[in-house]
C-alpha cells in the first residue's frame, strides 16, 4: 500500500514540477512512534491506508500568510501534518457533542455519507493551518452505501461532498487527470482546470462521473475501479429497486383519462380530471 501512494506521490511531484509554477511543497514522512503516539492520543487506531499516506508524506509545508501552492486535490486546502490532524480532531470532537448531542445522523448522498460535519470518527487530514469552511477528511462514518476510509470534502462549509472510496482512489484519480490532459493547470487561475466544458462545473463534478457512476474501464487505462459488487449504491439504481418509490400505471390513475390531441383542437388542457379551457 505505502509503496502505491509513494509512487502516486511521485508522479504527482513530476507532473507539476513540469506543469506548473506554484509547488507541492510536501513535508517528509512521519516515524512510526510519532504515528503510534498520535493514536494513543486519539483512542483508536488510525486506518493502515491513512498510517501509509502520513508515512510518505506528513502535510504540506504552509502558514497563514502563504499558500501559493499546488493544490494536492483540486479545490481542497493544503494537507495538515499529523500533530495538527490531532489537534483539530479534538476540536472538531467537542464541535461534534455541541452540535448533535442527542441528535440522530441522517443518510445522505444516495446512502454514502451520514449529514454530520463533524464527529470523532471522520479524521480531518486537510485545511491547515487556517482549518475554515475547506476541510477534508478520512471518513470512518460512512452511510450505509459508503465506505469506511472514503476522502470526503467540505462543499460551502454546510455540506458533504466524496472525493473518492480511499486515499488512493481519489490521489490517483487526481494524477490521471493531469497525465491525460483532461485537467491542465492554468496560471491565471493559479489552478488546475478543465479542458471539457462538461467539467466547467469543477472536481467534484469529475470525481462523481468517474468513480461514482459507470464508467467504460478502457477509457481508463491503469485505473483500479472497485468492482461493482464491493460499491453498492455507487451505480445508478433502477425504480423497482428504491425503497419507497411506487410509480402509478396511467391506467390505475383515478380520473386520469388522456385524450389524444387531434380530438382536442384548440383546447387547453387543464389540471388531472378537469376540464380545458378554449
Amino acid at each position: 500500500m505505502i509503496s502505491t501512494l509513494d509512487t502516486l506521490w511521485r508522479r504527482l511531484e513530476a507532473w507539476v514540477r513540469q506543469n506548473a509554477d506554484a509547488p507541492l511543497r510536501l513535508r517528509p514522512g512521519v516515524a512510526e512512534a510519532d504515528l503510534s503516539a498520535a493514536e494513543a492520543d486519539l483512542g483508536f487506531a488510525l486506518p493502515p491506508e491513512l498510517r501509509a499516506f502520513l508515512r510518505v508524506h506528513d502535510g504540506q509545508d504552509v502558514t497563514d500568510d502563504d499558500l501559493d501552492i499546488f493544490a494536492w486535490m483540486p479545490g481542497c486546502a493544503p494537507l495538515a501534518s499529523l500533530e495538527a490532524i490531532v489537534a483539530e480532531w479534538r476540536v472538531e470532537r467537542l464541535q461534534n457533542e455541541q452540535s448533535y448531542a442527542g441528535h440522530h445522523p441522517l443518510v445522505v448522498s444516495r446512502g454514502r455519507l451520514h449529514h454530520f460535519l463533524w464527529h470523532p470518527r471522520r479524521i480531518p487530514i486537510a485545511g491547515a493551518p487556517l482549518w475554515g469552511s475547506e476541510r477534508t477528511f478520512v471518513d470512518l462514518f460512512p452511510g450505509p452505501e459508503g465506505r469506511a476510509g472514503q476522502v470526503v470534502t467540505f462543499v460551502n462549509g454546510i455540506e458533504l461532498a466524496l472525493l473518492g472510496p480511499s486515499l488512493a482512489h481519489a490521489l490517483q484519480l487526481h494524477v490521471e487527470a493531469l497525465e491525460s490532459g483532461e485537467w491542465v493547470y492554468s496560471a491565471t487561475e493559479r489552478r488546475v482546470v478543465p479542458t471539457e466544458k462538461r467539467w466547467a462545473t469543477g472536481w467534484l463534478r469529475y470525481v462523481e462521473a468517474k468513480l461514482y457512476a459507470l464508467a467504460p474501464a478502457p477509457s481508463r487505462p491503469g485505473f483500479m475501479p472497485m468492482p461493482p459488487a464491493s460499491r453498492p449504491g455507487f451505480a445508478p439504481i433502477p425504480p423497482p429497486s428504491r425503497p419507497g418509490f411506487m410509480p402509478i400505471p396511467p391506467a390505475s390513475r383515478p380520473g386520469f383519462a388522456p385524450v389524444p390531441a387531434p380530438s382536442r383542437p384548440g383546447r387547453l388542457p387543464g389540471p388531472r380530471g378537469e376540464p380545458g379551457s378554449d
